[in-house]
């Protein structure tokens, strides 16, 4: 079938006029644009064939898989050669060097418009009239933007003035009861009740009900809660990605010129867009002062575990991201945490808490789906070990529940523990350098390690039986930053697993993208998103649940994201 025909030659297109014939419409090139296989399709034909959402598009010609650009098809280069054949066939042959400097300005500012106009033997508008049309369009959008602005603030202006006055009126008739309420118990109805009431005014007064009852605590009035999530995530997307992308990619260089396309039509072809917020997690009040969110985890039936090292907790939430308790109150008992550190889930959603501070035993401990305390399954004595110490860091699962454990220290390591907390491997010591969290997908383990020394970080890829295999996503760590205690800040790689796409997730603070990896390694395509995440989790439904430190766009908060 011509459908997938190998693409002819150069020379075969110059002669041949097939060469102006999209090969899937087999009609003239329309707005033509090459993919990164070096085949040409016409704008139309791929967006009637990729789906708009799409993260990976196939060629319809050879069906390789091609990463999407970011701004989608619309991104892709011009084939500027197609385009400068479809001028000469359509009429607009330039004459020769010498003739053409024998014309008047006029004629060829005449020839240039006629050239202009000549697309496909179609008349087209002026340059003039295009940008004009352009600019309108460009004004009606700020415009809609601004009037749906302006109509969401004055709705959510008169919901307060709702609430004011719906609160006025109930405090009113409260107090409208109450006043009818006391004159109806200071005055008796009938003579027995009066006599009643005078015999236990007489028992009241009496010196054995002088102890009066505690005080009750006022209760404290409902108060404003405001959800600011949707204007940030309108702020995020006019700064980074403005109202629109502008480019001209019917701009053409000098007539015999074969040198690559303008700037502008080069998209970066590594990334896909922006992973969008669609969500948050919505704190109590009395967690909100001193909430400092490290490490995440979701459950299979969808429950979130958030480890909050500024209460040293960990909160966790139902499917449906309502609070549901505080884990490990307290440090007297052995339940109680120090340095939440790493969370997972094991299959049955049981949640294992990585317990590390700075002085004393680490601990592996579990507590039940619903919150409370199960038991401790590994405990390490840091005093004891001396030198050798080892620190626990972050922790996950595989499918046989196995803990997969993120040790620093003097030889940093990953380790493997069973469920019942028996050590059944031990590897990376030697190559390692600073393991932040270690996965186990695919038979193979990824391991996110950084090395200060260098100011670098990479993903380290192990066999199933701990032998290192080889590293991928090299990154730098830092770039001189500090913080106001004067230490680096540094932008380990934070990783996760969606097995829904058998995909590794991977993301870069320093850059503030996820990039998406097959499990071999190879890079797929990337994301941009929000700054400062410290941990992420993949979601049942491929969303990405991303903890948010301080020096986040948004701050101290744990974001539902969406890449796909």
């Amino acid at each position: 079938m011509a459908f997938f025909k190998k693409i002819p030659s150069k020379s075969d297109e110059l002669s041949g006029s097939n060469s102006l014939v999209c090969p899937i419409c087999e009609e003239e090139y329309d707005d033509p644009k090459r993919l990164p296989c070096m085949h040409t399709i016409c704008l139309g034909c791929l967006e009637s064939m990729v789906p708009k959402n799409a993260l990976i598009m196939k060629c319809p010609i050879d069906e390789q898989e091609l990463p999407m650009p970011m701004g989608g098809i619309n991104a892709l280069p011009s084939d500027l050669r197609i385009v400068r054949l479809l001028e000469v066939a359509s009429g607009g042959q330039t004459k020769s060097k010498k003739k053409r400097r024998s014309l008047s300005a006029k004629s060829l500012e005449n020839n240039e418009k006629q050239s202009h106009r000549a697309v496909h033997g179609k008349e087209a508008i002026s340059l003039e009239e295009e940008a004009t049309q352009v600019k309108k369009l460009i004004s009606e959008t700020a415009e809609k933007i601004r009037d749906a602005l302006t109509t969401k603030e004055n709705e959510m202006l008169k919901k307060v003035d709702e609430i004011v006055k719906r609160q006025l009126k109930k405090r009113a008739s409260i107090a409208s009861v109450s006043s009818i309420s006391e004159d109806d118990e200071a005055w008796p109805d009938s003579p027995t009740d009066g006599d009643v009431f005078d015999d236990e005014k007489k028992e009241n007064t009496s010196p054995k009900s002088k102890t009066k009852p505690p005080p009750v605590p006022p209760k404290r009035p409902p108060s404003f809660l405001i959800d600011l999530t949707p204007s940030r995530k309108i702020l995020q997307m006019v700064r980074e990605e403005g109202l629109g992308n502008l480019q001209f990619g019917r701009k053409m260089s000098a007539p015999g010129d074969a040198g690559p396309p303008a700037p502008l039509a080069h998209a970066t072809p590594s990334f896909g867009g922006a992973a969008e917020v669609i969500d948050c997690i919505n704190l109590p009040n009395r967690f909100k002062r001193n909430f400092g969110p490290t490490a995440v985890a979701v459950s299979p039936k969808g429950h979130v575990a958030v480890s909050d090292y500024g209460s040293e907790c960990v909160l966790l939430f139902d499917e449906e991201w309502n609070f549901v308790r505080k884990i490990g109150e307290g440090d007297c008992n052995e339940a109680g945490l120090e340095g939440p550190d790493g969370l997972a889930f094991l299959p049955d959603s049981t949640l294992i808490v990585s317990d590390a501070p700075l002085e004393g035993v680490q601990a592996i401990k579990l507590y039940k789906p619903s919150g409370e305390y199960k038991e401790t399954i590994v405990e390490l004595d840091t005093d004891a070990m001396g030198d050798d110490a080892l620190y626990f860091g972050r922790l996950t699962t595989d499918a046989n529940s196995r803990i997969i454990l993120a040790c620093s220290g003097t030889e940093p390591c990953i380790r493997v523990y069973s469920r019942t907390g028996e050590l059944e491997l031990e590897f990376g010591a030697g190559i390692l350098n600073g393991p932040q969290k270690a996965l186990f997908h695919d038979n193979k383990y990824f391991v996110s390690d950084s090395l200060i020394g260098r100011h670098k970080c990479n993903i380290k890829m192990f066999d199933k039986e701990g032998k290192y295999v080889k590293q991928f996503d090299d990154n730098k760590l830092h770039v001189g930053e500090q913080d106001s205690l004067g230490l680096d800040i540094t932008y380990p790689i934070q990783i996760a697993v969606d097995p829904h796409t058998n995909t590794l997730l991977a993301y870069h603070g320093l850059d503030k993208c996820i990039r998406i990896y097959k499990t071999d390694g190879s890079f797929v395509i990337g994301f941009r998103t929000v700054t400062g995440i410290r941990d992420i989790a993949v979601n049942k439904d491929s969303t990405v649940v991303a903890s948010c430190g301080e020096e986040s766009m948004l701050p101290r908060s744990v974001q539902i994201l969406k890449y796909l």
